[in-house]
């Protein structure tokens, strides 16, 4: 793998992390201001879907100034066939030009990052991320504490503000548009996905699920519609509470979203609708959507977006459901998860039962 580092110009492999390579990445992006990393500790964190995930401890020499003390570094997987996935679904160089253009302009929101170095074509590359090891997450199966999540609805409301009908998202035509994971897919590809999903799983979901599945294919062009024109905004595509860190305490509480692999050009709610649905179980979300729903329009008419109703916050809450469904149905058929995926996205779409979504396509 020395190799791959020599053509690429940065490791490929956290053994291939150095103090010489991480002196020049640091020095690069301004973070050092002269002197020399003498040592790196480098330790695992997580085998994340593109790739491990490590914690680098630099030791610097007296001379060096603004190092940081601990660096979460990303790093893009060795396996060739899912980089080769993941580089045609875009899922790695959207968050490359995602902090490399778009995070400095909403700094609360994000992890600081030192650095990004990808090859020429920009499809494999590190990031090196602010280590927010002693703020709180959420693991997976775990409850959200209701002050994290009043942050989260509102922290997703600053950033949809900072960019609401902003112009320049337009020159950033990597965003995902229309918003939902059609990763380039043809709609009559995905809408022939959708039909054998419904004739393989329907049995396996409620009934108003299953009559919603049915009749996703037929209106693929109304949801990406209303997914793609109105009010858009910059979102993050996978605002989820797993996908997000949290300190501070009550009307303190600060929150950071990770994981930017797939920034989209689309309605806000969009993000509100995959934070809701993806976080919380179907009693407690029964129970706190309203509020988080009322929550996230009352903080975009203090930050200025004070021509956005109610009424249309909740239309666009309910057409951004469709893209759960979207997703469960490219994993079943596409990704070939078959029944897991149906069982790990069943019960967060019968919140498209109780909101009626079905009304929205008669």
């Amino acid at each position: 793998m020395h190799g791959a580092a020599e053509m690429t110009g940065f490791p490929r492999t956290p053994d291939e992390i150095t103090a010489r390579w991480l002196s020049s990445a640091l020095r690069g992006a301004g973070h050092i201001d002269r002197g020399e990393i003498l040592r790196v500790h480098v330790e695992p964190l997580a085998e994340g879907l593109t790739g491990p995930v490590v914690r680098v401890k630099p030791t610097l020499d007296p001379g060096s100034l603004r190092g940081a003390e601990t660096i979460v570094v990303k790093m893009p997987t060795t396996d060739p066939d899912l980089l080769r996935c993941l580089t045609e679904r875009g899922r790695i160089h959207r968050e490359y030009l995602f902090f490399r253009h778009l995070a400095s302009r909403i700094p609360n929101y994000v992890p600081r990052h030192y650095f990004v170095e990808t090859n020429a074509e920009g499809t494999i590359g590190i990031i090196g991320l602010e280590d927010l090891s002693d703020w709180r997450t959420i693991p997976v199966g775990e409850e959200i504490a209701d002050n994290d999540a009043n942050s989260a609805i509102k922290t997703l409301a600053a950033i949809h503000a900072h960019w609401w009908n902003d112009a320049r998202l337009d020159a950033y035509d990597w965003l995902m548009r229309p918003g939902i994971y059609l990763d380039g897919e043809s709609q009559g590809q995905l809408a022939a996905s959708g039909r054998t999903c419904f004739e393989k799983y329907s049995d396996l979901l409620s009934p108003g699920v299953s009559e919603l599945l049915r009749r996703l294919p037929d209106a693929l062009p109304e949801i990406v519609k209303h997914s793609s024109t109105g009010n858009l905004t910059l979102c993050s595509g996978d605002a989820r509470g797993q996908n997000m860190f949290f300190t501070g305490e009550d009307e303190s509480t600060r929150t950071v979203l990770i994981d930017w692999q797939t920034p989209s050009l689309t309605v806000g709610a969009a993000d509100v609708a995959n934070f809701i649905m993806a976080t919380f179980d179907v009693e407690k979300r029964r129970e706190v959507e309203g509020d988080l729903l009322r929550t996230y329009h009352a903080e975009l008419i203090t930050r200025g977006v004070t021509d956005y109703s109610s009424n249309e916050l909740e239309t666009d809450f309910r057409w951004s459901m469709f893209r759960q469904m979207i997703i469960m149905v490219r994993g079943a058929i596409d990704t070939g998860f078959g029944e897991k995926a149906i069982f790990r996205f069943r019960d967060r779409l019968k919140m498209m039962e109780d909101w009626d979504c079905i009304e929205l396509l008669k």
